[in-house]
C-alpha cells in the first residue's frame, strides 16, 4: 500500500522490487538540489519495543547468480548491529563480509 501525507511524503508498506532487463539499469537516484552543505539521507531503521544488545538492525546484501546452476548466491554483505543499547552508552558495530569458497564470511 502506498500512502501520501499532507507534506507529500510517501510511505510504502510491503516489499519493493525495481527490475530492468537493460544493461547498467535500474538506477535508484536520490537527488538533493538545495544550496546548503547537507546531503541526502538513506535510512535503515529497526524500531521495536524491546531493543537489546547485539540486535541486528540493518543489512545490505549483494547477490548474483552462480555460473553452473544460475542459483542465487550472496557475494557480499554489510551487517549493522546495536552492540550496546544502554542510554547514553550506545555502541554500533558494522561488519563487512564477502564470499569465499562458496560461503559468506567476515572480510
Amino acid at each position: 500500500m502506498l500512502a501520501f501525507d499532507n507534506s507529500s511524503n510517501a510511505t510504502f508498506a510491503g516489499d519493493l522490487t525495481v527490475s530492468s532487463a537493460t544493461s547498467a539499469k535500474p538506477i535508484v537516484k536520490m537527488l538533493n538540489t538545495n544550496n546548503d552543505a547537507e546531503p541526502s539521507y538513506f535510512y535503515f531503521e529497526k524500531a521495536n519495543d524491546d531493543p537489546g544488545n547485539s540486535d541486528h538492525i540493518g543489512r545490505i546484501m549483494i547477490r548474483g547468480q552462480t555460473a553452473s546452476t544460475n542459483a542465487t548466491h550472496d557475494y557480499g554483505r554489510i551487517d549493522f548491529q546495536a552492540a550496546d543499547t544502554a542510554n547514553n552508552g550506545e555502541v554500533g558495530r558494522m561488519t563487512f563480509m564477502n564470499s569465499s569458497a562458496g560461503a559468506i564470511a567476515t572480510a
